[in-house]
Formats: structure tokens, sequence, C-alpha cells
């Protein structure tokens, strides 16, 4: 069985992108550069999905569902104390 090492000739950095190259049989520099191709796309995606969307948007609260939520539980407070 073929396994995954990292490659101790042929590095640059740790030795992962030419271990995954010896691994699929491919060039270390086209490894390389899709690595670099891709965490830059993923970080401009990150960048785009936080810049276009407004956290008001994402933690939308509504302001009667936030009231009824304080009412049980000074409801529920007052309660437990003529419980206890």
């Amino acid at each position: 069985m073929k396994q995954i090492i990292r490659a101790r000739n042929d590095r640059i950095i740790a030795g992962v992108c030419s271990g995954f190259a010896q691994y699929f049989n491919l060039d270390p520099s086209i490894v390389r550069l899709g690595w670099i191709f891709f965490t830059l796309f993923g970080f401009y995606l990150i960048f785009l999905f936080f810049n276009h969307t407004s956290f008001d948007s994402l933690l939308k609260i509504d302001q009667e569902s936030t009231d009824k939520l304080v009412r049980n539980r000074a409801l529920s407070t007052v309660t437990n104390l003529y419980k206890g």
C-alpha cells in the first residue's frame, strides 16, 4: 500500500507538497502552485463573505421575542422564589 510521506529531497519548506507530488506522480511545482492558488482563493472567498454580509442580518433578533424571553425569565425567577 502506498503511503503519503514528506519528501526528504526536493523540499522547500517541509516537503509536504513534494510528498503529495510523489504520491500522485506529479511535478512538485504544480502541487505548490495549486496549493498557493486554493489558499489565496479561499481567503478571497472568506473576505467576500464577511465584506458583503452584515452582522445585523446574521444576528437578527426580533424585539418581541426578546421581550417575551425577558418576561418568561422574570416570571420563572419570581415563581422559584415563592417555591423555595
